[in-house]
């Protein structure tokens, strides 16, 4: 808990920083004091000495007070879940969901577009691309033979273990052991999520069960998500964890599989939300010594949360082989409403200043998200200008074999 009185006049909000990074605020009240409980001591501190401060200033220039705080060695909370803002420190203001409701329109804005462009430009010259890196059939066809039901536990751990590269404090201690075991059930979670419609259809419909089929691809994903959130300092950073899919005997016409893409997304975006508020009364995060269990807990629970939302925005960018084509070609409106909604939640909740998403304490964190889609417009750019501007491959051969014989 942290409470300061006397407060200078003017001073309507308070901020708390823990050694310069915000960690929370809270209203001053009539009598100039102001409280606030449940701050989270970032997991990446390291054990020592260190300061909290207040200020009437959300970049923390002018100090009000000052108090030390020291870190003891033992099992900690991970920075994977110090991140994570819980809901009563949400900012649910009008004018904080008009920005977020005006990022997600923007982001829709620069997404849509450059989507189709791509997605276009894939389809055409798809044989192509495949060969760049010489794949003569998708990875999940490779291990299809494989016994699913021991891949996918191992894939689990694979992915667990890695989703855990993610945060600056990992090491070979319970805390990190605590959030790779969480993380791998909460990628179990998001996996079974988005499979609920499809299994109850064809369950319903034809008495198909199916059968899991494990996606090695998106090891290759996860590596690329690790690697650009630890280079751009996000926290909790950006997981993709669509793992496995289930597979059945029989098929369904376009209408209906953008149907039950759809619902799919809608499952893990209601089931993202309820783990979000779950992991607070459900794990350690008021204990002032949680146990093991309860870590395991909160990070499946915020993972859960981190990779159901950002799976979701991945899977309905309206490109080759994702949910969002399907979704698009049976419905364009509903396309566009679950795309808005999840870009909404992801900035609300996720890239709220404060939050520690993109490693900023400002506004400026949700303007850093941008440059990501930015950079993607471009790339978009880029990778249409180099099959629509480059010499065609059967012209260069046609000039090769005139040059051979002498033909000018």
């Amino acid at each position: 808990n942290t409470a300061v009185q006397h407060y200078p006049a003017g001073c309507s909000t308070v901020y708390f920083f823990f050694d310069g990074a915000r960690i929370g605020s809270a209203l001053v009240d009539s009598s100039g004091h102001a409280g606030a409980k449940g701050l989270s001591v970032p997991g990446n501190a390291k054990p020592g000495s260190h300061t909290v401060t207040s200020s009437c200033t959300a970049a923390g220039t002018d100090v009000v007070a000052t108090a030390p705080f020291r870190v003891t060695a033992g099992l900690h909370r991970s920075a994977f879940d110090t991140a994570l803002n819980d809901p009563a420190h949400i900012d649910l203001s009008p004018k904080s969901f008009a920005l977020s409701a005006a990022i997600a329109a923007l982001v829709l804005a620069l997404v849509a577009f450059p989507s189709q462009i791509f997605n276009a430009t894939l389809q055409e010259h798809y044989e192509e691309v495949r060969g760049w890196f010489h794949l003569k059939r998708p990875l999940a066809e490779v291990v299809k033979d494989v016994n699913q039901r021991v891949l996918f536990p191992l894939f689990l751990q694979v992915d667990g273990l890695l989703f855990a590269l993610i945060t600056p404090d990992f090491g070979f201690n319970r805390s990190t052991l605590a959030l790779v075991l969480g993380l791998s059930i909460a990628v179990a979670i998001v996996t079974v999520g988005f499979a609920v419609p499809t299994f109850v259809y064809f369950l319903d419909k034809y008495k198909d069960r199916g059968q899991i089929l494990v996606m090695p691809g998106s090891v290759i994903v996860g590596v690329a998500c690790v690697a650009v959130s630890r280079l751009l300092h996000f926290e909790p950073g950006y997981l993709y964890g669509l793992l496995a899919i289930f597979v059945f005997h029989h098929e369904t016409d376009e209408k209906t599989d953008g149907r039950l893409a759809a619902a799919s997304a809608c499952v893990v975006i209601v089931l993202a939300v309820l783990t979000w508020v779950l992991r607070i009364p459900l794990t350690g995060l008021d204990q002032k010594n949680p146990s093991f269990l309860a870590l395991v807990a909160e990070a499946a629970l915020g993972g859960a949360f981190v990779i159901g939302v950002e799976s979701v925005l991945v899977g309905l960018l309206p490109m080759r082989f994702l949910d969002g084509s399907r979704i698009k070609a049976w419905n364009t409106w509903a396309w566009l409403g679950l795309f808005l909604l999840g870009i909404f939640v992801a900035v609300q909740i996720l890239i709220q200043p404060g939050t520690g998403y993109v490693g900023h304490t400002s506004e400026a964190g949700r303007f850093t998200v941008l440059s990501l889609y930015l950079a993607f417009c471009a790339f978009t750019g880029c990778f249409w200008a180099y099959f629509r501007y480059r010499k065609p491959k059967m012209l260069e051969e046609e000039l090769d074999t005139e040059c051979d014989y002498g033909v000018s």
